[in-house]
């Protein structure tokens, strides 16, 4: 229906968004002295997350 101040419409569609996140290694940057220690190597992952 389309009228001068008003318009009404079926709208139909489809959406999908995929993300995956991961961290890889650790080292001190800061003073922080219970953080990394020991380092870890960047091959090591330590957090992966995936978002649907």
């Amino acid at each position: 229906m389309n009228a001068p101040r008003y318009r009404i419409g079926a709208f139909v569609g489809n959406n999908f968004r995929h993300e995956s996140y991961d961290a890889f290694g650790c080292t001190q940057q800061a003073t922080n002295w219970r953080t990394c220690v020991p380092t870890v190597p960047t091959y090591v992952n330590l957090i992966s997350q995936d978002n649907d």
